[in-house]
């Protein structure tokens, strides 16, 4: 088999519980690049929050925190993905979201490969592939 593919997109949070985006700062994220993409409230999630204050918070978080999610999810056979990381500057936490519903709505459609049916019928990547 081949090695997993990981992707991950950057963006900012432009409107949150109904409040209209900025339409100067959407332009000028459209300047730099940035596109704009819509998901829908999570429901049902893994949900993960611990502080942050540097690099070694962020490397602690994807070594530790993420292998214990892995586990727990393996653990009691939930179907979770993608991982969705908050980081908030203003509180200094990072909130890890793992949906467990409606995963697909959750990839950006840059993100979203061709599919390519494998012999479990699984067009996505699961968290075996991390």
């Amino acid at each position: 088999t081949s090695e997993p593919t990981r992707s991950y997109a950057r963006g900012v949070i432009l409107n949150e519980d109904g409040i209209l985006p900025d339409v100067t700062l959407m332009s000028t994220l459209a300047d730099f690049g940035y596109s704009v993409a819509t998901f829908p409230k999570i429901t049902h999630a893994l949900v993960v929050t611990l502080p942050y204050s540097n690099q070694l918070s962020l490397q602690f978080i994807l070594s530790r925190v993420y292998q214990k999610l892995v586990q727990y999810i393996k653990h009691r056979k939930l179907c979770a993905y993608p991982a969705i990381e908050i980081y908030d500057k203003k509180l200094k936490i990072i909130t890890s979201m793992i949906p467990l519903a409606r995963q697909d709505d959750f990839y950006v459609p840059e993100a979203v490969p061709e599919p390519e049916l494998d012999t479990n019928f699984n067009t996505r990547g699961s968290v075996d592939d991390y």
